[in-house]
């Protein structure tokens, strides 16, 4: 059993990258605007979302909490723009550590 619920686990862990890729890797694009990037995740599952601005002339941040109860679950995502257009995406994993992806 322990074998089985191993397997099932690690193919969860698996999907649930895969569909985390997919949503925020390739259907998102450089240039996109704001509302552009808001409106293609609301495609995937549910969101609530802040914007930050960051201490930089042109930058700011928006912390998006996603939730994809098939797949992906519940996340927070800071979504980075310069001048309005979308720069890339990063995933919070603890109180203080955040992970790239999206390379």
């Amino acid at each position: 059993m322990a074998i089985v619920t191993s397997g099932y686990l690690g193919y969860r862990s698996y999907t649930k990258k895969q569909q985390e890729r997919h949503i925020f890797c390739e259907t998102l694009f450089s240039g996109m605007t704001s509302q552009e990037v808001l409106a293609s995740l609301r495609t995937f599952g549910e969101i609530g979302y802040n914007k930050t601005d960051v201490y930089q002339s042109g930058f700011d941040q928006i912390a998006v909490g996603y939730t994809d109860t098939k797949l992906v679950g519940q996340r927070v995502y800071l979504l980075s723009f310069r001048d309005g257009k979308y720069m890339g995406v990063s995933a919070i994993v603890g109180f203080e550590k955040v992970d790239y992806f999206c390379d």
